[in-house]
Order: structure tokens, then sequence, then C-alpha cells
């Protein structure tokens, strides 16, 4: 709810053997999942309606991930209570993922992730092919590539989600699927990734265990 996601195909500007491996890596982790028995079978069912599915088109069955470190922009209203929310995501962040680095960056030109903190006109402003998506959502992802991640935008609302609380979950969430979790689930209220409205501003147990399965395989 509140979020939605958009997908462009990038593979022709991506050197043919870089993403060759890349796909050599998709298909080692989807042959974990199929053979790996210490996986428990909810984890490798919430990893596939969560990253081998996505929110729009449930046909689509890509699984994405980042292969170079991300390098997050802010713009819009720099509030202090969301950049240190956001330095404690991107640690905890950095704690599960091993070959990948998350930062932050002072300059958008070394940046990969543009995350805009503000009303949706202001985001629409920089993004005017957007707008369709503004009405609805405080929440929005969009990433760029096929296997490979290669570039992404993320948007919080912070002038229709009056809470701190709901921009910290905003955050949280929309970050978190612009790593390629890009879909929503009504399986666990405590989940980052539930469907329905909710608060939460911490990673449940199990979405930890797909977070470490997508990205140290």
């Amino acid at each position: 709810m509140f979020a939605i996601t958009g997908f462009f195909m990038y593979s022709f500007i991506v050197n043919k053997n870089v993403r060759n491996g890349i796909i050599e890596e998709i298909k080692h982790i989807k042959n974990k999942l199929s053979q790996e028995d210490t996986i428990p079978t909810k984890t490798k069912e919430y990893f596939n309606q969560i990253v081998a599915s996505t929110e729009f088109d449930p046909s689509n069955h890509t699984i994405s991930r980042w292969n170079e470190d991300v390098k997050i922009f802010v713009k819009g209203t720099k509030k202090e209570s969301l950049i240190t929310e956001l330095n404690s995501i991107v640690s905890e962040l950095n704690d599960l993922i091993d070959p990948i680095d998350i930062k932050i960056v002072e300059n958008e030109s070394e940046s990969n992730v543009v995350l805009f903190f503000g009303s949706p006109q202001g985001f629409t402003n920089l993004y005017p092919n957007l707008k369709p998506y503004m009405e609805k959502n405080w929440g929005f992802f969009e990433i760029f590539g096929g296997e490979e991640i290669t570039s992404g935008r993320v948007f919080v609302d912070i002038v229709r989600n009056k809470t701190l609380t709901g921009q910290k979950h905003i955050l949280r969430e929309e970050l978190t699927q612009s790593l390629g979790f890009c879909n929503d689930s009504y399986l666990y209220p405590e989940s980052i990734f539930y469907q329905d409205w909710t608060e939460t501003t911490e990673y449940a147990q199990i979405d930890k265990e797909i977070i470490k399965l997508l990205y140290n395989n």
C-alpha cells in the first residue's frame, strides 16, 4: 500500500561479460532456493513472493539486485530525524549485506540513487513523468536495470504522511525495496513489506533472512 515500482530494462548498456556473470549469480540463487534444505520453507516462499515478483506485474519473475555500491544522494527537506533514521537503516543494511556497501554521498554526480523527502509536487517537479503515480502513494521507488540494478529513485512523502513514525516506515520500506525487493505481501504483519498500512520501523527476522539470501550467495 502507498508504494509502486517502475522497472526499466537496461541490458543494452551492460558489458556482455558482466551481464553473463550477473545471470550466473542469479541462477546460483535460484538453484540454492530449490536445492538448499537448510533454508526454511517459509523463507523460500517469502523470498519468491517479495523478490521474484513485482507488485504491479506478478508475471515478471526477474530477480534483480545491485552488484555495485549503492550511493544515495538526499534531496528535498532534510529533517534531522529522518537523516538520522536513514543513517541507521544504511548501517543495518550494511550489517546484513556483504558484497556491496550502501553509503550516503554529498554530491549528486557521485550517486546512483536519488532519495527525495518532501511533497508529491516537489518530487514531480524533478520527474514530471511520475506525476500520475503520486495521487495515492505516500512512498515510491523506481529502479532501472534488468538482473543488475544500475540506478534508482526513492520518494518519501512528508506532507500528506504527517507522523514521524509513518515517515520512518516509508523510508525503510521504499529504500529497501529499491534494492530488489519489489513486491508486498499479506503474509507477515511484522514485515517491512506488509501490504496494508503499518508503521513498522524495523526489519522482521524474515526480512533479514531474505535480504541476506538475495545478496550473500
